[in-house]
């Protein structure tokens, strides 16, 4: 999981899986099934995993530790000998401690001359959609992220650092039939309050602050839009001491996040992904107290939700009002509450799917707004993976 390997599993050890793709081979699944499920049952399977990973991993995770452990004390020595407050969290990522607010961050993103080429093919990519399809309203929703911020507390040691261009530029080429709006860090508390100390994504409070920025423009087209939401209760999970990305790159020893989600009423959905429906977040289940424990857990995808493809909420609203959201995992906590607005709302994360193409989608699919969210990714900093095909 550290260091992102692939276990191999050795072909001797596993005869029986062998055995089972030549029943796949000769037609008959229901016997390979079988085979890999009593496998499962039995045990074995977890006991032949577990001796390949010791097998090909043994005493890796120690001397990762430890590893980490000599690069703080190399950092803390150097660092000894200034007093800056903001060191690296470790000697192999962009990654930063703030270490009078035990939060982990981004250093500052570089602007470059090169940018402005970048973000003049965005721009014309969403100026392309607005104009190819006028009759459906476009919202662009930006959410802006430490990394790109003037309140980077590292850009005074970053001679290029961002400091909020890019978006400035961006801004300033998006035609004006297009709505956009955006959530900007007034300050480094700011960015401390909306998002994780240990992980790069919002937290709840950030989350609902997009949300009514988001139903404010959806709004101003929507004329009898329904009621805005608003949670019963915020509810903090006691036994989750969240350790996200950020944390599990570096293995910096910081506190956990605390871990807060939400209840409220919503309209009853159904939900499916390719077709298929399921559940697609585990809301109830951590509200159950069905929580995973292990370190390092994603709490963030699990609690608000993932899919593998296109995402459709059919739900029991009173409108025939239809959405399409493309954005990543910044946006996915709002799908289902955006689609609490919307009779059918579809949410597709192109990286996913990078044959996506609008007119295709249009064929089977009818929408009368289509809102992109997320950062900077999504906008002006990916130059090919976020462009939308129209």
């Amino acid at each position: 999981m550290v260091e992102g390997r692939v276990l191999g599993l050795p072909e001797r050890s596993y005869p029986t899986l062998k055995v089972a793709i030549e029943y796949i081979q000769q037609g008959k699944p229901e016997l390979a099934a079988s085979l890999v499920w009593n496998l499962y049952t039995e045990g074995s399977l977890q006991r032949k995993l577990d001796g390949a990973a010791t097998d090909q991993f043994p005493f890796r995770m120690p001397f990762i530790k430890f590893s980490k452990f000599a690069d703080r004390k190399t950092i803390d020595f150097v660092y000894s000998f200034t007093d800056d407050n903001v060191i690296p969290a470790d000697m192999m990522s962009d990654i930063y401690i703030i270490q009078n607010k035990d939060a982990l961050i981004f250093s500052p993103v570089s602007f470059k001359t090169e940018s402005y080429n970048i973000i003049d093919k965005r721009a014309k990519n969403f100026n392309q959609i607005s104009s190819t399809y006028p009759n459906i309203n476009l919202y662009l929703f930006y959410l802006e992220t430490i990394e790109f911020s003037q309140y980077n507390p590292l850009n005074k040691h970053f001679i290029n650092a961002d400091f909020g261009r890019s978006y400035e530029y961006f801004q300033s080429r998006i035609s004006d039939k297009i709505i956009l709006k955006n959530l900007s860090l007034e300050n480094l508390d700011d960015h401390l309050s909306n998002f994780f100390r240990t992980d790069h994504h919002w937290n709840i409070h950030g989350i609902l602050k997009g949300y009514n920025k988001i139903y404010e423009m959806l709004s101003k087209n929507y004329p009898d839009i329904p009621e805005k939401f608003s949670p019963s209760s915020l509810v903090t999970f006691p036994n989750i001491k969240f350790l996200g990305t950020l944390a599990r790159r570096t293995l910096y020893p910081i506190e956990g996040d605390i871990f807060t989600g939400f209840e409220g009423k919503l309209p009853k959905c159904k939900v499916s992904d390719q077709g298929v429906e399921g559940d697609y977040d585990y809301r109830d289940e951590y509200h159950k107290g069905r929580i995973p424990s292990e370190p390092y857990s994603r709490h963030y995808g699990q609690y608000f939700g993932s899919q593998d493809g296109l995402l459709e909420y059919d739900c029991e609203t009173e409108t025939n009002r239809n959405i399409l959201i493309i954005g990543n995992s910044y946006i996915r906590p709002l799908v289902p509450i955006i689609a609490s607005h919307y009779d059918r709302t579809y949410f597709l994360d192109l990286r996913q799917d990078k044959s996506f193409s609008l007119s295709h989608f249009f064929i089977e699919h009818s929408v009368d707004d289509i809102l992109i969210g997320g950062n900077a990714d999504v906008f002006f900093w990916d130059e090919d993976l976020w462009e939308i095909k129209p």
